[in-house]
């Protein structure tokens, strides 16, 4: 309303041209003259006397609210509360007829409208009138909507897109969610001619109505984008759906009636009544009703899209009027880009508010504010005489240009919560060295994608510093220069590119990265265009950054939440909490500009905040199987980087958006905050959220100290004794402590302490073969410490005799290969080695085997790996020389993760694969079979579920050799591989 009111104040030539028709449309006048109110209303039947003289009066409704607020002039607003409260004292009645839906959608839009806009503007409204009116609303038109939605299908695409638009506005002004969820899931896929689904084509944006007439259709389209724009002003993006579906259908319908041929199907409707049309129809062609100025200035003016047959209707219709069944006056009411894009500012991560916020809460000591600004003073980026690095090309270090970013935008925040200038010069020199030095779009020795890093938080911090009046002028325009000629293309083109690669290459952060520097510059920059360019690859990228990708499987748990799997997931976990990180900061950016992306998607990204925060306290989450171009292959959860929780400062931002803000239940980025509170900072997100992100105030320390740990068990092996335990009680804990004595000395010490890592196990490799050892474990968070944990004893093995159907040996040139055996965890081998490389052509191996005849089922555990040893696993092969045919299930490749099978033919020097799991981390259990001829390979996390990798054909003697080998490169000593739960069928 403040924008419609700035352009009728500005005379805005069209936006001022439709409200001059407002101003003179008859319904509009403070004067008007009822000609109601009647008892009962209807659109056809017995009483269809009642038409045009009650519309007209609704419409006086409808426009009175509107000119009260625009104009302030509060006749408008008596007017359209003495008409609501004529009507709420007499009417009784809308009969059962045929068009009772299209009444109570029609009428009952311009009914909620006025109410929702007299309630919140007009203190004056008598509270009996508001009453009466209200309950008009709910106890005549409302149940009507609700007989539509409960009967079968039966009638055109309009009547359900129309009931849809004031059943969605009634749920907003009642604020009611589940009125809201039911009106938005039938826009979207009920079972009606009038949803999205049904009512357009996806393909070509024909109306399901095209082949009855030209005017029905925009009835049509015009219902659901006032369905959308509602939607839109809670934050919800409606537009977007179904690939902008609507944008096709207003283009369609516009092209058609410019003249313009357009292609036409004849299709079956949800009813199966409305089949007969075999052309689109001419009939109303070109009588435009007033509907298109709101998609356009979505589509065009608020994302940039294009809508060029739209945009020729406006061209002859503008300025839209009123026509009785639409909001209409569009070219006033849905007129974004008569006036620009007007950033907040500052708004990027913060606006004035939240800085205002940190200084005041800081100054009274609150909790969380005070803990979290302690620590800040303690980082070494967080100090004022911080010497900046500045690079000609900042390709040539991402990190250094971070870690100046981070002094900058940290120095900037100490400035404004302190009010010493100190910091203030120091976050400004900062800036004013890179500005001053950067010269070219930077070009990076490799991960050219992940320069965004630096480049977004470059822009973060500027848009911090902009309100310090130390900070010249001609200074800040000369960063701005930067960050648009030197440091935009390098993240736009990146998103466009992906460097050459496939669009799905690349990682969710690498592209979160670069989103997040295109909104921040274009805030930074007032640059409405890269602003949105980011926004819109948010909701519709192809790369893994686009929120649908990075979040790819929602699965339902049985407490009714959603869990979103994250896309590194199958991964490791760093990286996607790094990915929730960068999306969170880009969602915040978004909301301080007036864009919920947080709730985009149904809360897309809160699902999948939760899924990995959910993981990485040790709790299970499900897991959907996930591929992408470069052959992923993730079966299951990664194990990498489980439950560390200390690099990853984003939580107190996720929370405090969906849970203190909003009310939205989050409770594991709740819990994964308070572990963390005060957040610190880190080289990848600038932390401290506990300063930053909090919204209200809260007990420090939070938690209560976590409970005893319980369930020690361990787990014994050649070298190592591993102990597990159950995770903490409540999941209070944030670390462990984990204590060793000699059984019966009684005299523990700590063999690790775990600081902001869940994880609960930890493998001993300090030991004594023939040694007793006692353990205990307590848990400790930012509250206090437990007591330990009950002792659980474990005795290192000893070396014993092989099994005698096992023997060793040595393919190709091996040295110092060795093997040891002990009778635990189902038969457990440990194969050492310097050197021995298998490759292509080349093949040096250390081989524990045993002869197998026929077919056979053999799996074994890699259990530990350590040193150089860049392939281990299981092979069956016809000889013990070299060369020869070869079957192999091994773990090996880059970084020593890739799960595959291999096979070798005699005579080829070429080793072929089959790539499993590609980030696969010990232990890990592999399977061989043979069936005659196939060859079969297994992979599995537990030995009990197991995951079909590949089959090959291979002709090998009914005898042959099956067993366990290692490759080993370096020529260093200490080097092995410990393999177990050895099982031949």
């Amino acid at each position: 309303m403040k924008q419609i009111r700035a352009l009728v104040k500005e005379k805005n030539e069209d936006a001022y041209a439709s409200y001059l028709l407002l101003e003179k449309h008859p319904c509009a006048q403070a004067d008007y003259k009822m000609e109601g109110p009647f008892d009962t209303i209807s659109r056809d039947g017995k009483f269809a006397y009642t038409k045009s003289k009650m519309e007209r009066d609704f419409s006086a409704v409808y426009l009175n609210a509107l000119m009260w607020g625009i104009t302030g002039n509060e006749a408008h607003a008596r007017k359209s509360a003495e008409v609501l409260a004529a009507y709420a004292r007499v009417l009784k009645r809308i009969p059962n007829t045929n068009d009772a839906p299209l009444l109570a959608g029609l009428e009952g839009f311009k009914i909620v409208y006025a109410l929702e806009l007299l309630k919140h503007t007009w203190r004056k409204m008598p509270e009996d009138d508001y009453k009466d009116a209200l309950r008009m609303f709910t106890k005549i038109f409302l149940p009507v909507l609700d007989t539509f939605y409960d009967r079968n299908p039966y009638t055109n695409g309009n009547w359900g897109t129309i009931v849809t638009k004031t059943y969605m506005a009634a749920a907003i002004h009642l604020d009611d969610r589940n009125m809201y969820e039911k009106a938005r899931a039938f826009y979207l896929d009920g079972r009606d001619n009038g949803t999205l689904a049904h009512y357009i084509d996806g393909e070509t944006g024909q109306i399901q109505e095209s082949g009855r007439d030209q005017s029905h259709c925009m009835l049509g389209i015009g219902a659901m984008a006032t369905v959308c724009e509602l939607a839109w002003q809670q934050g919800d993006d409606l537009y977007s759906a179904k690939n902008n579906r609507l944008l096709k259908g207003y283009e369609y319908v516009a092209r058609y009636n410019l003249g313009y041929d357009v292609p036409f199907v004849k299709w079956t409707d949800i009813t199966g009544k409305y089949c007969d049309w075999n052309e689109v129809s001419d009939k109303a062609r070109g009588r435009y009703m007033y509907v298109f100025e709101i998609a356009y200035n979505h589509y065009v003016n608020r994302m940039g899209l294009p809508m060029p047959f739209t945009k020729q209707v406006l061209e002859q219709l503008r300025p839209e009027g009123y026509d009785r069944d639409q909001p209409g006056f569009g070219t006033l009411l849905f007129n974004e880009g008569a006036v620009g894009r007007k950033f907040v500012h500052p708004g990027g991560l913060h606006t004035l508010a939240d800085l205002e916020r940190m200084k005041m809460m800081v100054a009274q000591g609150q909790h969380p504010w005070a803990e979290s600004w302690v620590e800040l003073q303690k980082d070494p980026w967080a100090q004022s005489t911080f010497e900046p690095r500045p690079m000609m090309n900042m390709g040539n270090s991402r990190q250094k240009a971070s870690a100046d970013a981070h002094a900058a935008y940290l120095n900037a925040i100490r400035w404004y919560v302190s009010g010493d200038e100190a910091y203030a010069r120091c976050a400004v020199n900062i800036c004013n060295a890179w500005s001053e030095t950067v010269n070219q779009i930077p070009k990076a020795r490799q991960d050219q994608g992940l320069l965004g890093i630096p480049i977004s938080e470059f822009a973060m911090a500027a848009e911090v510093l902009r309100v310090c009046p130390l900070w010249k002028k001609d200074d800040f325009e000369r960063f701005k220069d930067m960050m648009v000629e030197y440091l935009y293309p390098v993240s736009h083109e990146f998103l466009q590119t992906h460097g050459g690669g496939n669009v799905d290459y690349c990682w969710t952060n690498w592209d979160a990265c670069n989103m997040v520097a295109l909104v921040a510059i274009g805030v930074l920059c007032d640059r409405p265009d890269i602003y949105r360019e980011g926004i819109e690859y948010f909701k519709h990228g192809l790369g893994n950054g686009s929120i649908g990708n990075a979040v790819p499987y929602l699965h339902r748990m049985e407490d009714g939440t959603v869990l979103g799997q994250w896309q590194e997931s199958g991964r490791d976990q760093e990286h996607a909490m790094l990915g929730v990180g960068f999306l969170g900061t880009f969602c915040q950016i978004a909301w301080n500009q007036g864009d919920g992306l947080f709730a985009y998607d149904h809360n897309r990204l809160l699902a999948g905040a939760e899924y990995v925060a959910r993981h990485n306290q040790m709790r299970g989450v499900p897991f959907t199987y996930y591929n992408n171009s470069q052959g992923l292959n993730n079966r299951w959860p990664s194990i990498n980087g489980l439950g560390r929780l200390e690099d990853r400062p984003v939580w107190e931002m996720i929370y405090n958006h969906y849970e203190v803000l909003k009310g939205i239940p989050a409770p594991y980025s709740k819990r994964m905050a308070e572990l963390l509170r005060p957040e610190h900072g880190s080289k990848d997100h600038f932390g401290y959220g506990s300063l930053t992100f909090s919204l209200r105030p809260s007990n420090y320390p939070l938690l209560p100290t976590p409970e005893v740990p319980v369930g020690l068990r361990t787990e014994i092996s050649i070298g190592q004794i591993r102990v597990d335990w159950e995770p903490s009680a409540g999941y209070f804990a944030n670390g462990y402590i984990v204590q060793r004595s000699e059984a019966g000395r009684s005299e523990f010490k700590d063999i690790a302490v775990y600081k902001e890592k869940v994880t609960n196990w930890f493998i001993d490799t300090h030991i004594e073969a023939g040694k007793t050892y006692e353990y205990r474990v307590a848990a400790v968070n930012k509250t206090g410490t437990s007591r330990f944990s009950e002792c659980v004893r474990a005795t290192a093995i000893s070396e014993g005799e092989w099994p005698q159907e096992w023997a060793y040996g040595e393919i190709g040139d091996v040295v110092g290969g060795k093997v040891a055996y002990a009778d635990v965890q189902e038969g457990t081998f440990r194969l050492e080695c310097r050197e021995g490389f298998m490759g292509n052509g080349v093949e040096n191996t250390p081989f524990i085997y045993r002869k197998i005849k026929g077919d056979f089922s053999f799996s074994c555990r890699v259990n530990a790996i350590k040193g150089y040893v860049s392939e281990c696993g299981l092979m069956a092969k016809e000889t013990l020389a070299g060369g020869g045919n070869a079957v192999t299930m091994t773990l090996g490749h880059f970084g020593r993760r890739f799960a595959r099978m291999g096979w070798s033919v005699k005579g080829e020097k070429k080793r072929h694969f089959a790539i499993g799991n590609t980030y696969t981390w010990v232990p890990a259990w592999f399977k061989l079979v043979r069936v005659g001829r196939v060859f079969y390979a297994y992979e599995s996390t537990d030995g009990v579920n197991w995951f079909y990798v590949h089959s090959t054909r291979m002709d090998m003697p009914v005898e042959i050799y099956v067993g366990m080998i290692g490759s080993f490169r370096e020529g260093k000593g200490g080097n092995y591989v410990v393999l177990d739960h050895i099982s031949i069928d």
